[in-house]
């Protein structure tokens, strides 16, 4: 029987060093060619956060390391994604128009209106031991 070597891809943070952020369980990826001291630093540069001076609070990671844990800013970064687009604020009470459909397809706009939610108590019972409750 003959075994097949199969060559992982190295991970975007081979050789960088991952940071752990102070009080949380997020982890960074240092910049390239960031020092990283072996006690909790403010200054280490990461990805997330290119500038020293806000730069949060980390201190050097040696555990386990896979995609789940890292910080999701620190992995946009160095994909070189763009940031996503943030979220807009809407105020309560504003209706806001609904894309028109596609004229080629034939269907019928549906209007939902959710109606008010009530709650019920749990029935009593009518009696206990054999005698009515009043």
């Amino acid at each position: 029987m003959t075994a097949l070597a199969v060559e992982m891809p190295s991970p975007l943070w081979a050789g960088r060093a991952i940071l752990r952020a102070a009080g949380r369980m997020a982890l960074h990826v240092a910049v390239e060619g960031a020092q990283v001291p072996t006690a909790a630093m403010f200054t280490v540069p990461v990805e997330c956060r290119p500038n020293a001076e806000s730069a949060p609070g980390v201190r050097p990671w040696t555990g386990p390391v896979d995609e789940g844990l890292l910080c999701a800013s620190c992995l946009r970064a160095l994909r070189g994604d763009p940031e996503p687009e943030p979220a807009r604020l809407i105020p309560a009470g504003t209706a806001e128009a609904l894309p028109e459909p596609d004229p080629g397809r034939r269907v019928r706009p549906l209007w939902a209106m959710p109606g008010l939610s009530t709650y019920a108590g749990p029935p009593l019972p009518a009696e206990y031991g054999g005698r009515p409750i009043r």
